[in-house]
């Protein structure tokens, strides 16, 4: 029997990020998800702001959009982003399910995205506490 150990899932109201896609908080890092055409791009930030190495890190992100659902492999692709292009349905009801994996953290982090929702903009986080 296999037993994987996530983190809690990180879940928030569709708040808009500093690059136009859902920001989601979670105890250590600050994650934005930006759909822009069929591409994913997951921004990684600690709590201060700062792009977090994503050298070896890689994401799944399981798209539930349009009746569909598909799976969208996320590798690095700059500092503190990963990235990947998948073939979904761009509704405003999307939902994006993300599991990312970080060397050095000792469990995979999950985290919930409606991406195309996401209201408001530019959070300040500066001397945000978790």
């Amino acid at each position: 029997m296999l037993v994987l150990c996530v983190a809690p899932i990180a879940v928030m109201a569709a708040e808009k990020g500093p690059r136009g896609g859902h920001l989601v908080d979670t105890p250590k890092h600050h994650l934005e998800l930006v759909v822009d055409g069929q591409v994913l791009r997951l921004h990684v930030a600690d709590l201060k702001d700062r792009a977090v190495d994503v050298k070896g890190a890689s994401a799944r992100a399981t798209v539930i959009s349009g009746g569909g659902k598909g799976l969208v492999e996320l590798k690095p692709a700059g500092e503190g982003t990963l990235e990947g292009k998948g073939a979904f349905g761009r509704t405003p009801t999307m939902k994006v399910d993300v599991v990312l994996i970080l060397p050095g953290e000792p469990a995979p982090i999950a985290a919930k995205f409606t991406p195309l929702a996401a209201k408001g903009g530019g959070h300040d986080h500066k001397g945000h506490k978790h």
